[in-house]
C-alpha cells in the first residue's frame, strides 16, 4: 500500500515538474521570437536602469505593488535618463499566445499560487545555469530592444535584479557589454546566481543580502563554483568588483516589503533603497543622488 501511495506522489510530482518545464520552454520560445524585431524606440540615454524581477508570472503585465513603489521611490532619488519598470520580458502578444495553452487557466485558476511561481523560477534557474549563453543571448536581445541607443561609450547601464534576476543579468552581461559598449553595473537583492562568466563583463556587481535570507545563502551551495579560487567570480572578488552589502535582518521575500525592521524605524523597502542609493558607484559614474 505504501509503495502505491509513494508511487502516486512521485508520479504527480513528476507530472507537475514536466508540465511547468513545458510551459517555461514554450514561454521562452514565444518571447524569444518576439525579440527578433525592435519593439521600443527610446531617445539616446546616458544613464539607464532596467529592472529584472525574480518573480515569474509569465502573463502579468504589471509589477507587484511593492515593486512599483520601490521603483517609483528609486526614480525620485536618482537622476537618470531612463528607468524601464515593467515585468521582464512581458510582451502583450506573447502573453496572449501563452495564455491559450497555460494549464492553470484551464483548471479554473485565476491568480497564480506561490508554488507555481516558484516552479517557474526554478526552471528559469535551470535554464540560465545549463544554457547560459543561449538563454543570455535572448535576454540581452530583449534588453537591447527596450533600451534603444546609448548616448556615448561613457553611458551607464544599471541592472537592478531580484532573486534569479541576478542570474539572468549575468547571463546577458557579456553580450550587452559587447553590443552596447557601455559601463555595466548589476545590483542584486537576494541574488541567486552561479559563478558566471558574466562577471568578467561587469564593472561592478553588488549582492544585497538580508541576514535571514536562506535562499541567497543556499545559492552558495547550489553553485559550488562560487567557492573556487579561480574563474570570473573569483576575479571579480579580488578586483573588488563583486561586493556584498547587508540590508538588515529580513528574509528572501522582504527586500521590498512594507514590514517594519526589528532594529530601526524604517521598512525593509526603505532600508533596501537606502543601501542602493548609498553605493559609491553612483557618484563614480556621475549620477546625481
Amino acid at each position: 500500500m505504501k509503495i502505491v501511495i509513494w508511487g502516486c506522489i512521485i508520479g504527480i510530482a513528476s507530472m507537475i515538474l514536466l508540465w511547468t518545464l513545458g510551459e517555461t520552454l514554450w514561454w521562452w520560445y514565444l518571447w524569444s521570437k518576439s525579440t527578433r524585431s525592435v519593439t521600443t524606440s527610446q531617445m539616446p540615454w546616458q544613464n539607464a536602469v532596467i529592472f529584472l524581477t525574480g518573480i515569474s508570472n509569465y502573463t502579468s503585465e504589471d509589477l507587484a505593488p511593492e515593486q512599483k513603489y520601490f521603483l517609483q521611490e528609486l526614480g525620485d532619488r536618482i537622476d537618470v535618463d531612463l528607468i524601464i519598470a515593467t515585468p521582464f520580458p512581458y510582451d502583450s502578444s506573447t502573453a496572449r499566445e501563452f495564455s491559450r495553452w497555460q494549464i492553470w487557466q484551464y483548471l479554473g485558476g485565476r491568480e497564480l499560487p506561490l508554488w507555481l511561481i516558484s516552479l517557474y523560477n526554478f526552471w528559469q534557474t535551470v535554464l540560465v545555469t545549463i544554457l547560459e549563453k543561449i538563454y543570455g543571448n535572448t535576454i540581452a536581445r530583449c534588453i537591447s530592444n527596450r533600451l534603444g541607443t546609448a548616448a556615448s561609450l561613457d553611458s551607464n547601464l544599471w541592472l537592478i535584479c531580484g532573486s534569479i534576476g541576478a542570474g539572468l543579468a549575468l547571463a546577458a552581461a557579456p553580450i550587452l557589454r559587447e553590443e552596447l559598449q557601455v559601463n555595466l553595473i548589476i545590483i542584486a537583492y537576494g541574488g541567486v546566481f552561479k559563478a558566471s562568466a558574466g562577471f568578467d563583463a561587469v564593472d561592478r556587481f553588488y549582492q544585497l543580502t538580508g541576514s535571514q535570507d536562506n535562499w541567497a545563502k543556499l545559492g552558495k551551495f547550489i553553485f559550488p563554483g562560487r567557492w573556487f579560487p579561480t574563474g570570473a567570480y573569483a576575479r571579480a572578488i579580488r578586483e573588488n568588483r563583486a561586493i556584498e552589502q547587508s540590508t538588515g535582518t529580513h528574509q528572501h521575500l522582504e527586500y521590498l516589503s512594507d514590514r517594519q525592521s526589528l532594529i530601526s524605524n524604517s521598512t525593509y523597502r526603505i532600508l533596501t533603497l537606502n543601501t542602493i542609493t548609498q553605493l559609491s558607484i553612483w557618484q563614480e559614474k556621475g549620477v546625481e543622488i
